[in-house]
């Protein structure tokens, strides 16, 4: 894995990773990954060593980068199963730089048959191993040395053999090399052992715990088989079904053919998959409203729509809005840029929310909850909507022609109309409708005779 180190300069100088996590596999792995990194120009000739804090606090011993800039993963970073790490460059001259710390994860693993934890005995072994082969590395390294030496005295003493001595001379001072390399290599190792190695004497277990670990259902996730309300043993012999709980009690059903069945006798607890009921269940069990009862969905239908509009990685895409209110849990399709709102998300009032998803078939694109809210109303009136008020010029026609006023009332009305009518062609009409009032109408035709009288004369002739 390539991991590279920037510097920048927005607000002050910083050296930082371009991963912000590093996924290293899983936990307790070894020699699955191998870090590069990529180190700025500036660090160039510095020595540079890599830190790691996991995720319990422990600092395991710093890891000095070779010069090809690599580091295998271990369980310095993969005894924890999250953590931080960071890079420390130095120069003889007291210049020090760090990068921002990062972080690391490793992914969650479980205990194979195979596992077992390394005692301090066996640590001590492997540190002495490793610096027994360091202590053999070095001193191979220093008679490489001495060989090439006498290589190159051999070379002055006889012509002949010049060509020869120099080449075994180069192939000392490469052996010599190699060996120098291999006992860094080696004392690295052994430094790192020494850091897994615990001081105390006390070797933690992968799962935080020291010693003999013995672990319960509550640790792995798992119910205790102890418990009373698990179903143990179900047994069905003829009509007779037995059902046995893990606290010794049973419960028995007895069934019947289903083209007969008219009841079953038991009643199975809700905590086994049961309703809890001994008798059937109704629509007010399930939160619905019986057939027929008028208690229908009432709220605002087709009166909001919203208008979406597709950009970037959604422009193209079939897209669905999944409404989740206290009043629908619902799914529509964006139509023509429209998505209509159901009238069930309006019915209940309350907070929720809307999550848009969008798909060509290959590829599909969710978004964040959209936050949406119904307010509550007092309701309104049950049945049909009321007839509309009788308009003014309809009252005043049945009344005048129904007889409704007095005599007196009547002339007021009339003295009233000839004021308005003074001047137009609506004089005639009141003429017409104090002749009306004065005459014998025992066919009760005034109503019509008022509607064109008072109405089509006065409302002409003033307009």
């Amino acid at each position: 894995m390539l991991v590279r180190i920037v510097k920048r300069t927005f607000s002050g100088a910083e050296y930082c990773p371009e991963q912000k996590v590093l996924k290293l596999g899983g936990e307790g792995s070894t020699g699955v990954e191998t870090l590069k990194f990529e180190l700025p120009e500036e660090w160039a000739g510095m020595a540079v060593t890599v830190h790691v804090q996991q995720l319990d606090g422990t600092l395991p011993q710093p890891v000095l980068l070779g010069e090809d800039r690599c580091l295998e993963v271990d369980r310095m970073f993969t005894s924890s199963e999250k953590g931080l790490w960071m890079l420390r460059a130095m120069d003889g001259n007291g210049c020090c730089a760090m990068t921002r710390p990062a972080r690391y994860e490793c992914y969650e693993t479980f205990a194979t048959d195979g596992d077992t934890e390394i005692t301090p005995s066996q640590y001590e072994a492997f540190v002495a191993q490793v610096l027994g082969a360091a202590n053999t590395a070095s001193q191979k390294a220093k008679d490489a040395q001495s060989a090439a030496d006498r290589a190159e005295g051999a070379a002055g003493e006889a012509q002949d053999a010049q060509a020869a001595a120099a080449d075994s001379a180069q192939l000392a001072k490469r052996e010599a090399g190699n060996a120098q390399t291999a006992a860094q290599q080696a004392g690295e190792a052994a430094a790192r052992a020494e850091g897994y190695a615990p001081k105390d004497g006390t070797v933690l277990s992968v799962n935080g715990k020291g010693g003999a670990v013995s672990l319960n259902a509550a640790d792995v996730g798992a119910m205790a088989a102890d418990r009373g309300d698990l179903v143990q043993q179900v047994v069905l012999e003829g009509r007779t079904l037995t059902v046995v709980f893990t606290d010794g009690t049973q419960q028995a059903y007895t069934t019947q053919d289903t083209t007969e069945l008219t009841a079953m006798t038991g009643v199975l607890r809700t905590a086994n998959g049961g309703t809890g009921l001994d008798r059937a269940i109704t629509a007010a069990d399930v939160g619905a409203v019986e057939k027929g009862s008028g208690d229908y969905l009432k709220g605002n239908r087709g009166n909001y729509r919203l208008r979406i509009e597709q950009r970037g990685e959604w422009k193209g895409l079939t897209v669905c809005a999944h409404w989740h209110t206290p009043g629908a849990s619902a799914a529509t399709l964006v139509e023509n840029g429209v998505l209509t709102v159901p009238a069930a998300v309006t019915a209940v009032p309350g907070v929720g929310c809307i999550t848009f998803e969008g798909t060509d078939g290959s590829c599909t694109v969710t978004s964040a909850d959209v936050r949406c809210k119904v307010c509550a109303n007092s309701g309104t009136a049950e049945g049909a909507m009321p007839a509309p008020a009788t308009p003014a010029w309809e009252a005043l026609v049945g009344m005048l022609g129904t007889g409704g006023i007095t005599t007196a009332e009547k002339r007021a009305v009339l003295t009233v109309l000839r004021t308005l009518a003074a001047g137009n062609d609506a004089a005639a009409a009141c003429d017409r409708l104090e002749a009306l009032w004065g005459a014998d109408d025992s066919d009760d035709r005034n109503t019509a005779r008022l509607s064109l009288a008072v109405l089509g004369r006065m409302i002409l002739g003033r307009s």
